[in-house]
């Protein structure tokens, strides 16, 4: 049984990119409403025991109580699911790699501009600026 849940939740976080973000969307949900849903009870529960004590207990507190620790675990798992469906997303994007790099364009050195080397540093006309730049450059995507 164990390995049919991994082999399923393998074969989903292998699915297309919309449905595993559709995947952590939803996981993402379910821990979001149990979470709220978890804040409010165990307020209530605790409110409604320390008002009438013992009696609340046996009327039904004990019960509940067991249902929020339920709740809670249901809510841990539910984040751990989105936990991972987000590094899933992550490997593709990081996988996939940059998208538009000009290969042949010279990396760019950026200085650190200070008052100092601005005010001495020397300025280039338009001109030369359009001689010394490649015209592949000119036109590559930023």
């Amino acid at each position: 049984m164990n390995r049919f849940f991994a082999s399923a939740l393998h074969r989903l976080g292998n699915a297309p990119l919309p449905v595993v973000i559709a995947c952590l969307a939803l996981c993402f949900s379910v821990f979001g409403i149990a979470s709220i849903n978890l804040f409010l009870m165990l307020r209530a529960n605790l409110l409604f025991i320390g008002e009438h004590g013992w009696d609340a207990l046996k009327i039904g507190g004990a019960a509940q109580l067991g249902m929020l620790a339920l709740s809670a675990y249901v809510g841990m798992a539910f984040y751990a699911l989105a936990k991972w469906f987000e590094h899933r997303i992550i490997d593709r994007i990081a996988a996939a790699g940059p998208t538009h790099v000009n290969a042949t364009a010279a990396p760019i050195e950026r200085t650190r501009t200070t008052r100092r080397n601005r005010l001495h540093a020397p300025r280039l006309s338009r001109a030369r600026l359009d001689r010394e730049v490649a015209p592949q450059d000119r036109n590559a995507p930023h």
